[in-house]
């Protein structure tokens, strides 16, 4: 009589089981749609984004838009030259030691 209440015990248990798995299943499937489906909404933004920068990107929109805030080709190029670098002289005499380097012994 033991062993079949034990066989009952484990069939039920294993019943239980199986139908906590198949919801925690269903449980996932639904996260999954639900993940697929923003992914979906963002490609489709992202493609309206790439959308919007090739047209930001057009050079004839570009010209519009700079001529309508002012701004014009220059009548001729003027090539301006500079010099390399020079440094500045020092105001310090070359034996004295610079103090926030070396610090003070004093």
């Amino acid at each position: 009589m033991l062993p079949l209440f034990l066989f009952a015990v484990a069939v039920v248990a294993v019943f239980f089981a199986m139908i906590f798995l198949r919801i925690s299943l269903d449980e996932t499937a639904f996260e999954l749609a639900e993940i697929e489906d923003g992914i979906e909404v963002q490609r489709s933004m992202q493609l309206d984004l790439r959308y919007d920068l090739a047209g930001l990107k057009d050079p004839q929109r570009i010209t519009t838009e700079a001529q309508r805030i002012g701004l014009v080709y220059p009548d001729a190029r003027v090539t301006i030259s500079v010099d390399g670098p020079t440094r500045a002289p020092l105001d310090v005499e070359e034996s004295e030691p610079i103090r926030a380097l070396v610090g003070s012994d004093s």
